[in-house]
């Protein structure tokens, strides 16, 4: 009760009440004074039962009010409760799946943690095993190092017997070397023999025209006394270098493979001595006085023509016929040949040259594989002021498949060869005796020739040369022989289509 009247007292309206009240009592007592005590008491009764009245009245309406705010209240809480039993509802499922996620994860740890002591199990058997593999490989390794170093011991032993061997067969391949410059002397002083017996004819026969049967005789016992010289000479100088490359082989063969180059050098010079001293036989044989005339002929014809302007070189031996190449110069200019190409160069490089330059178009290419005859080449050019007109390709021979076979031909850029060929003269590489040299001609360049192009082959009489010409035509069936220059050269045509 004292709460509530607190409450009463505390609030504005009940307080103007109470202080309304207040000032009537005071009045009262100011009249009770005046007019006595029982009315005063009666109106202070009155004023009491008033202001109790005023004061329930209030307190109704407040706890009304306090009602409804209660049940507000309570309506709010029990919401917010409501609704905290769902959040707590929602939190307790999280809680469960974070707690099944925690379960499995702490299990995938595990076997996780289980696996990885396996594999820590397994590397250190592992780590043994491979440390025990390698204590027994450099146990291993130490025992062949010590065999290593007995070997290397011994080998340099061997090393020193044939350091003594080579010494001995480099002094020996010296002697060679020396005998070999006296035989080329030989051999040149034999060639200018030669040449000097062919230009005593040419002036014979200018001079003593009239005295030819005479004259024919006398040179045919020369001739016949310059072959049974050369004979001789060859036939020695053949046993020197036959001797002296038994010797050398024969010492080569105690010593170790290192030195089997100079043996292919040894051999290789001995191949290039006796076609040297074949080819001066077989000029001997053949040549007389009329051939010999012809081929001067052909040769003033040449410079006739062109007005050569610097010395010419030497006709005869390893280079072309110089009327064989009166009849290649006349196709290169009577067809207009542009581009011709030549294995081996030499003296058709120069008459070829001029011809281009007679028709003010083409190009000749050139492949050359020995670098010293190029350079010989390539100063006949410059002196003669042709040298714009060649490619001169310096090739070295190389092996070359072809069918399945193994050849030795040039090892020559594509890039360096022109697209198409109207001329192909194939008077290179050097033969060696019994191969197939010049057959790789043919299947090497057929795709870059020209339809109708021509193929001129040197030394057609010799059996290699003949040889190789019956292979093309057994497997070049449109190759087809067009003519014959001189007495060496065969010309061949291919069907326009390829």
């Amino acid at each position: 009760m004292r709460k509530v009247m607190m409450v009463a007292l505390g609030a504005p309206g009940l307080g103007r009440v109470v202080r309304a009240g207040m000032a009537v009592l005071v009045v009262v007592a100011c009249m009770g004074a005046i007019f006595g005590v029982d009315l005063v008491f009666r109106a202070c009764a009155v004023v009491l039962v008033g202001l109790c009245g005023l004061l329930l009245m209030d307190l109704r309406a407040r706890l009304g009010a306090l009602r409804k705010e209660s049940r507000g209240a309570a309506a709010r809480l029990t919401g917010r409760m409501a609704s905290s039993a769902q959040a707590m509802e929602a939190l307790g499922k999280d809680l469960g799946a974070q707690a099944a996620l925690t379960r499995r994860a702490a299990d995938g740890s595990r076997d996780a943690i289980a696996r990885l002591d396996n594999r820590m199990l397994g590397s250190q058997e592992m780590l043994q095993r491979v440390e025990k593999t390698r204590e027994e490989q450099l146990a291993d390794l130490r025992g062949r190092l010590m065999g290593l170093g007995d070997a290397l011991a011994s080998l340099e032993g061997s090393v020193g017997v044939l350091d003594a061997r080579l010494a001995a067969v480099r002094e020996y391949l010296h002697g060679v070397d020396s005998e070999v410059t006296a035989v080329e002397k030989t051999l040149r002083k034999l060639t200018l023999a030669q040449q000097l017996h062919v230009q005593t004819v040419q002036a014979f026969i200018d001079q003593r025209g009239s005295q030819e049967d005479a004259l024919s005789t006398e040179l045919y016992g020369r001739l016949d006394m310059l072959q049974a010289e050369i004979a001789e000479e060859s036939k020695t100088l053949g046993g020197q270098v036959e001797d002296g490359a038994s010797a050398v082989l024969k010492g080569l063969r105690e010593g170790d493979a290192s030195v089997a180059s100079g043996r292919a050098e040894l051999r290789a010079l001995g191949d290039r001595l006796t076609e040297q001293c074949g080819s001066l036989l077989w000029n001997v044989r053949t040549d007389n006085p009329s051939r010999i005339a012809t081929e001067v002929q052909a040769v003033l014809q040449l410079r006739d023509r062109f007005g050569a302007v610097a010395p010419l070189p030497l006709v005869g031996g390893w280079a072309i016929e110089a009327s064989a190449l009166v009849g290649l110069v006349d196709l290169v200019q009577k067809r207009s040949l542009s581009h011709v190409v030549e294995c081996g160069s030499g003296t058709s490089t120069l008459w070829f040259a001029y011809a281009l330059r007679s028709l003010g178009k083409g190009r000749l290419t050139s492949l050359e594989h020995l670098p010293e005859f190029a350079e010989r080449t390539r100063s006949l050019l410059e002196a003669h002021g042709l040298a714009e007109w060649v490619d001169l390709v310096e090739a070295p021979l190389a092996s070359v498949t072809i069918g399945g076979e193994g050849h030795g031909w040039y090892a020559v850029d594509a890039d360096s060869l022109p697209s198409t060929i109207d001329l192909l003269l194939v008077d290179g590489p050097p033969v060696v005796r019994g191969a197939m040299t010049r057959y790789p001609a043919l299947p090497v360049l057929r795709s870059r020739l020209a339809p109708n192009a021509l193929v001129a082959v040197d030394d057609c009489e010799r059996s290699e040369e003949q040889a190789v010409i019956r292979r093309w035509s057994e497997e070049y069936p449109e190759l087809t022989c067009v003519t014959r220059l001189g007495t060496n050269v065969q010309v061949f045509s291919l069907a326009s289509e390829r």
